[in-house]
C-alpha cells in the first residue's frame, strides 16, 4: 500500500493541488514515485479557443457588418408604415398627400411599371378631377422624378412637365412646373389611401 507521502508527492508534480512542491513542477520535469524524471502534461487551455473563436466572429462580423447590418437596419428605419415600398422616388410617390398650404390632397394610384404610367386624383374643396402622368425619368437610388402629367380642362387638352422630388423617409415631396419656372408646391405624406 503507498503511503500517502507519495501520493501527495505525485498530486503536487500535476499541479492538482497546492503546496511547496508545485513550484518545482512548474520550472520543468518533475520525478515520478520511482525517481525517473517526467514532463507534465498541460492542461487544454479553453479560455484561449473561446477567444480566438471570438476574434474570428468579430472579424466576419465587421466584414459583413456593411451589407448585412446596414441594410437591416435601412429597411426598418426607412418603413413608416408597414407595407409601404420606399425603395425607390416612384414608389414612395404612391398615397395620398396634403399641400402644406392648403387647398389640396392629391390621392397617387400605382405606378404600371411596364408602360411607367398611372393616374392621381386632386381633392379640393371645390370638387375632384384626375389626370394621368407617365414617368419620363427617374433616380432610382436618389429622390428625383420627372413627369409629364395630362391635363384637360372643358374640350382642351395639354401635358405639363413636372419634378418631383421626394425625401428618402416618404414624408415630404416638392413638386415643381417646369414651364416658365412654374411654382414650388410642397406636400407632406398623410397615408396609404390612393382615391379620396
Amino acid at each position: 500500500m503507498r503511503e500517502a507521502h507519495e501520493i501527495d508527492l505525485e498530486l503536487r508534480q500535476y499541479n492538482l493541488v497546492s503546496g511547496s512542491s508545485t513550484s518545482q513542477a512548474n520550472d520543468g520535469p518533475a520525478a515520478n514515485s520511482n525517481g525517473k524524471k517526467c514532463h507534465r502534461r498541460q492542461p487544454f487551455k479553453w479560455s484561449l479557443l473561446l477567444a480566438l473563436i471570438a476574434v474570428l466572429i468579430g472579424v466576419v462580423l465587421v466584414q459583413w457588418k456593411e451589407p448585412l447590418f446596414d441594410s437591416i437596419a435601412k429597411a426598418t428605419a426607412q418603413r413608416p408604415k408597414a407595407g409601404r415600398d420606399l425603395s425607390t422616388p416612384s414608389s414612395r410617390l404612391v398615397g395620398h398627400w396634403r399641400n402644406i398650404g392648403g387647398g389640396a390632397d392629391i390621392y397617387y394610384g400605382p405606378i404600371d411599371f411596364r408602360s411607367q404610367a398611372g393616374t392621381f386624383t386632386i381633392s379640393t374643396p371645390d370638387g375632384q378631377f384626375s389626370r394621368g402622368f407617365k414617368i419620363l425619368f427617374e433616380e432610382h437610388s436618389g429622390n428625383k422624378l420627372t413627369v409629364k402629367e395630362y391635363l384637360q380642362y372643358s374640350n382642351r387638352s395639354g401635358t405639363v412637365v413636372a419634378e418631383y422630388f421626394l425625401s428618402e423617409d416618404g414624408r415630404s415631396m416638392v413638386k415643381e412646373y417646369l414651364l416658365n419656372e412654374g411654382p414650388f408646391l410642397t406636400y407632406r405624406y398623410v397615408d396609404d389611401k390612393t382615391a379620396p
